[in-house]
């Protein structure tokens, strides 16, 4: 749980889902309104998605 770990966990974790979502390959489009997702929301979705979990990652470094 990451509430519960500690910082350098916390790190970690945040490291492996960034590696993720900047793979080319690791995720692939879903479905976004019932329609297979477009390759801009996708590319949209997963760009605010880094974006917010290095912010999440800065605050945690000291």
């Amino acid at each position: 749980n990451f509430a519960n770990a500690s910082r350098t966990e916390q790190k970690e974790m945040l490291e492996n889902v960034l590696g993720v979502l900047e793979s080319e390959t690791a995720i692939q489009r879903g479905l976004y309104m019932g329609e297979t997702e477009s390759p801009e929301h996708f590319t949209k979705r997963k760009t605010q998605a880094a974006e917010s979990l290095s912010a999440m990652l800065q605050n945690l470094k000291v």
